[in-house]
């Protein structure tokens, strides 16, 4: 076992990622930067990170977190899965963008494991330390939109939902990070111990945070959080049935509220209001019908390795640069028995750790540690959700979130647990293989990020809008390579 003082492997690993998930949504760091574009380089430097502090665990030989290898079965399911992958990359026709996507991969599955680790070593102090920044990120955002709501009233300047959510490009990746924190502030409603105004000032907290859901306008995080709120009444029972009505408690007030200040209220004042709120069919597709049209072309010409990871993005649709769907991008870009692989081993995840849940739930005496379970799983099942219908596995702020909430509800389920140890050659192979990812994702990504004005200036010039994937400017320019 692998194994360092105290908890300093948990704030070497994990402080990186809690900055990100507070700062990227909240600072700007420079004007000539779109937030997303921001979003993934501060993205790719957590993953960097995460990599070297793995690699000097490992090299070092001794740690409190224990860096073992999963289960022989779930080892042997990834490794296929990625050399799938590293197949159709070099097979690509961009094999340098198909790296880049490979290799960010590759490190996100890092960074789940890595917060795993932590989290079953250190439940308590890695759940607060992650689901504290998160709420502190959540906190700080609503304070910093609202704050000024009362100033744009006085000064009649136009209520825009573009601009209320600024810190998100688009309304929609905002919408995909509320997919999976609206059912993780319920925590503090079902904590023990708190005092009734910590749980009245959680529950206004959670009728703004909806609030906000309802002026973004994401038909996906409503559909979600509806399909699981009912799968969550029905596998959890009463305690399932508990949260479905408490979130629809919520969903409402936080409906009430909407509709008195983003519509009643500046009508009565005559603030105008651009672009609030659901301007779209609850039932269109957006246009999506033609992205998985052309999916199912490039499935029927490459069926086993697909066309290469973020290889999508080169056909230059003028209505998106990936197949807004986690089961096509990856049938797609990564081959047919890739796909099915990975789909199936999120599917028997998700219903294994839901099982072992409804029995502890069902249980006498189930406590807040198995209630943050729940949440967590509900959370993340929202996110595949919405990602059927959705680029979750693209826009950085929301599948860095995602891989950190996956690895600690994998953690926690673990937790107390002794891990399989690596023998010397496969820690070998691990520091190779994450040395190589990390310096291609490095590297990579500060090469394209001094051409990032030359790239959106291109894709403005062909299409009017930029349609996002690795960068805001998402299409892969085939001219350039």
């Amino acid at each position: 076992m692998l194994r360092l003082p105290g908890l300093l492997p948990v704030g070497v690993l994990l402080l990186p990622l809690a900055c990100f998930l507070v700062l990227s949504i909240n600072v700007h760091v420079s004007p000539d930067l779109y937030w997303y574009d921001q979003q993934r380089i501060g993205q790719v430097a957590v993953l960097v990170v995460t990599a070297l502090s793995c690699m000097a665990c490992i090299v070092l030989g001794r740690g409190a977190v224990s860096f073992g290898r999963p289960s022989p079965l779930i080892l042997m399911a990834v490794a296929i899965v990625f050399m799938l992958g590293a197949l159709s990359a070099a097979r690509s026709e961009h094999v340098l963008d198909a790296a880049l996507e490979w290799s960010r991969f590759l490190l996100m599955g890092l960074l789940a494991w890595s917060v795993g680790n932590c989290a079953r070593t250190f439940p308590g102090t890695t759940s607060l330390l992650l689901l504290g920044a998160l709420a502190t990120a959540c906190l700080w955002f609503l304070g910093a939109r609202l704050g000024p709501y009362m100033a744009i009233l006085v000064l009649d300047l136009p209520l825009s939902s573009t601009a209320f959510l600024a810190g998100f490009d688009n309304p929609r990746f905002f919408g995909q990070v509320q997919t999976m924190t609206l059912p993780l502030l319920m925590l503090p409603l079902v904590l023990p111990g708190l005092s009734r105004r910590i749980r009245i000032a959680a529950a206004a907290f959670l009728v703004a945070w909806w609030m906000l859901a309802w002026l973004s306008g994401t038909r996906g995080t409503l559909y979600a959080l509806l399909a699981t709120a009912a799968a969550a009444s029905i596998v959890f029972g009463g305690r399932g049935r508990a949260y479905a009505l408490a979130s629809a408690g919520f969903a409402a007030a936080g409906a009430v509220c909407y509709g008195f200040f983003f519509a009643v209220l500046p009508g009565w004042l005559g603030t105008p209001v651009d672009g609030t709120g659901f301007a779209r069919s609850a039932f269109g597709l957006s246009s999506r019908e033609e992205l998985w049209r052309l999916s199912v072309e490039y499935l029927y010409e490459h069926p086993l390795l697909g066309i290469g990871p973020m290889q999508f993005a080169a056909a230059a649709s003028p209505i998106g640069a990936h197949p807004h769907s986690i089961p096509l991008q990856l049938v797609v870009e990564w081959g047919l028995p890739a796909a099915i692989i990975a789909m199936a081993g999120m599917a028997l995840a998700v219903v294994a750790h839901a099982w072992q849940l409804d029995r502890q739930l069902r249980a006498e005496g189930a406590g807040a540690n198995v209630e943050l379970d729940a949440l967590l799983l509900i959370a993340i099942t929202a996110a595949l959700v919405q990602g059927l219908v959705d680029g979750v596995l693209v826009v950085p702020y929301t599948e860095t979130l995602l891989g950190a909430l996956v690895g600690l509800a994998w953690g926690r389920a673990h937790r107390g647990r002794e891990c399989l140890p690596v023998a010397v050659g496969g820690r070998v192979i691990v520091t190779l293989v994450l040395c190589l990812s990390a310096s291609v994702l490095a590297v990579g990504t500060w090469t394209q990020a001094e051409q990032l004005a030359e790239r959106i200036s291109r894709q403005e010039g062909q299409s009017g809008v930029l349609l996002p994937r690795f960068w805001s400017a998402g299409w892969i320019d085939t001219h350039a390579h």
